[in-house]
């Protein structure tokens, strides 16, 4: 794998399922793009790691599950999207998901906080992709 020229410091991974967690961690390490992969299993509780970090170490990327119980992706990226416009975060958003619904493709797309639709699983080619900003999903 040829190594991007672009090192990510950190990587926020969202998702409740600790399978999927475990393959995409598993990738994202392949892929020795960045210093740092945090997994978090709720929305909830990574907004509120968002809200205790300092804006100097917020991750390069996120990569956001949609479908979770009790607060979905969608109701993170309305409440990350406020802080992208206040110019809070600039964290890159990568929805990483199972849904292959045109409905929430077109969904998350109305988000600036978005970069990105990947479907599941993950793959170490598409985070070196990010890394040196050559990927498109749309």
């Amino acid at each position: 794998m040829i190594q991007p020229d672009i090192k990510l410091k950190k990587i926020l991974l969202i998702d409740d399922n600790p399978i999927d967690n475990m393959i995409s961690q598993q990738f994202i390490d392949a892929s020795e793009v960045p210093n740092e992969c945090i997994t978090i299993d709720s929305s909830l509780d990574a907004f509120d790691y968002l809200e205790e970090t300092n804006p100097s170490e917020f991750p390069d990327v996120i990569f956001l599950d949609l479908n979770m119980p009790i607060y979905n992706g969608f109701e993170f990226l309305d409440k990350i999207e406020k802080m992208v416009n206040a110019k809070i975060i600039n964290s890159k958003v990568y929805v990483l998901t199972s849904s292959r619904n045109p409905k929430d493709m077109q969904r998350a797309n109305t988000y600036s906080a978005v970069a990105g639709y990947l479907v599941k699983p993950l793959n170490a080619n598409v985070v070196s992709q990010i890394c040196m900003g050559a990927f498109k999903s749309y």
